[in-house]
Formats: C-alpha cells, structure tokens, sequence
C-alpha cells in the first residue's frame, strides 16, 4: 500500500486524491490498532476494505485489474486476507477443542474437585419433605 501512496502523492487528480487518502487511512488504521479479540480484528479489516472499495471499485469486482499494473489489485489482497482468517480461525479452534478434550480428562482423573457431580442421596433427602 506503501508504493501505491508514493505514486499517487502529488497528483492533481480528484479520483487519485481520494484513492491516496483511502490508501494513507487503511495503512493508519492497520498499523495503529492492535486487535484484542478475533472480532476486533474482523471489525477492522471490514472497515479498511469498506474504505478501499470505494475508491478502488475495479479493483474489487470479479476480475479486477490492479492499478497502477503489476502491483496486486485490493480485491485480490482481501481474498487472501479472508482466506488468511479462515485458516487461524479453524487452527484456534482445533487449539481450544484439544484444550477442552486435555481438560475433560484431566477432571475425569480427579484433576478438579467435584464441580457439577452431586451426591444422589443428598439430593434425595432434600426433596423427601
């Protein structure tokens, strides 16, 4: 994005002034927030492809060039950007299934304390009445 920015400073063009300035504030805004959560970093790469795709709407149809050529078009850096996601997102989630399983049975072992089993009896003497 950097190399876009460059070519475009200084221009006198209307179009090319607002695709630099939706280029300078998708850079800001990547390189200055810093994601707590998953749903942070979904939030922020929504809105820098929102801005992109409003200056760059060839770039994100089906097919879209890149301008300038040989650099790759915005669309095509949000596929893999998406597809990037996917693949962290599917790694997290074997993570947390293998913590979940490794828990399981570490409670099964007497691991924990008796948190959610319950003594028949007693719950029979509380509901004799």
């Amino acid at each position: 994005m950097q190399a876009r920015s460059t070519a475009l400073t200084g221009t006198s063009n209307k179009i090319a002034k607002a695709q630099k300035k939706a280029i300078d504030a998708a850079s800001k805004s990547i390189t200055t927030a810093h994601g707590a959560t998953l749903g942070d970093d979904l939030k922020l790469a929504g809105t820098v492809v929102k801005g992109l795709a409003k200056s760059f709407a060839s770039e994100f149809a089906p097919g879209g060039t890149a301008t300038p050529p040989g650099t790759q078009s915005f669309g095509g850096l949000s596929s893999v950007l998406v597809s990037n996601l996917a693949g962290e997102v599917t790694t997290d989630l074997g993570d947390l299934d293998t913590q979940i399983r490794c828990a399981g049975r570490r409670r099964e072992e007497g691991g924990f304390s008796k948190i959610g089993r319950y003594d028949s009896s007693e719950t029979q003497r509380g509901h004799s009445g």
